[in-house]
């Protein structure tokens, strides 16, 4: 009789266990990938090598086209879907808007996400995340528009720079990455303009 509630009671511990690991998103359940800490600056002079040979002379990192080169390299390295590598270029291209208009970047970058959210991968909604968070502390760093602009612009820079820089690691890494290169790059621009 004790051996018939032990299998029951084995029975229902492994369903249980069955059933909450279900509810663990498919994202969570992933192990990223290892990086061994020895490979840092390999990581870091690989990373800028392949942004060095696809900028060429003529391109620079911190332009529309740049940053388009960065997100070719993330689509290309897995890191960034092709389906919603076309978002993230919209993105950019609002950006570089001529008119230079922090409100209607702040309008364009919720528009997208609205629309566009549940298409994207979590590193795509870290980049999104940080354009969102940007584009509305921006005046705190600078009084003139243009300024603002370049912060955001910056940040979304250091989040897509990031995420390539941890594409080997997986998603999971890419988007920790996200976070860092944005926070790197964010800290010189927006307190070098900071007026």
């Amino acid at each position: 009789m004790n051996s018939k509630n032990l299998n029951r009671r084995q029975l229902i511990v492994a369903a249980t266990g069955l059933g909450l690991g279900s509810l663990i998103p498919t994202s969570a359940a992933q192990e990223p990938q290892l990086i061994n800490p020895n490979d840092a600056g390999n990581i870091h002079g690989e990373t800028l090598k392949a942004i060095s040979s696809r900028l060429g002379n003529e391109l620079k990192i911190d332009t529309e086209k740049g940053m388009l080169v960065i997100l070719e390299l993330l689509v290309e390295k897995g890191v960034v879907g092709k389906e919603e590598a076309p978002i993230l270029e919209n993105l950019i291209h609002a950006l570089f808007d001529p008119s230079k208009d922090p409100d209607k970047l702040r309008k364009n970058i919720e528009q997208l996400w609205s629309k566009e959210r549940e298409r994207l991968s979590n590193v795509a909604v870290a980049i999104f995340s940080i354009a969102r968070q940007s584009v509305n502390s921006a005046e705190k760093y600078a009084s003139d528009h243009p300024r603002q602009i370049a912060i955001v612009s910056s940040d979304v820079l250091g989040a897509i720079t990031g995420a390539l820089a941890c594409a080997a690691g997986g998603p999971i890494v890419a988007v920790l990455c996200v976070v860092a290169g944005s926070v790197a790059k964010s800290a010189t621009t927006a307190f070098e303009t900071r007026h």
